[in-house]
């Protein structure tokens, strides 16, 4: 929808590209958690070694999950703006 929303030239709505961020950020987040479970202790292992699985891309992906969860904002400050912008409640005390 937002992608959608760009193209058609509509402006973007803060609370649905937080909504955006958070959501997608929680599910690759679940999705590797899942997959580092399956594969157990070769997930963390680089491509390039003998006992990599999947290429090692799962390891690369985990190195890069810090810089998903923090770029673009903090989930904890875009729920804040989904909070503020969305549903018009005032900003969390800090």
């Amino acid at each position: 929808k937002v992608a959608w929303g760009a193209e058609m030239g509509h402006p973007l709505d803060p609370a649905m590209a937080s909504v955006t961020k958070v959501f997608g950020t929680e599910f690759y987040m679940e999705g590797l958690d899942k997959l580092l479970e399956i594969l157990g202790p070769v997930a963390g292992v680089r491509d390039g070694s003998p006992a990599a699985a999947l290429k090692g891309r799962l390891a690369t992906y985990l190195r890069g999950l810090h810089v998903l969860t923090f770029g673009g904002g903090t989930n904890e400050l875009q729920r804040d703006l989904i909070a503020m912008f969305g549903l018009q409640l005032p900003p969390s005390p800090r």
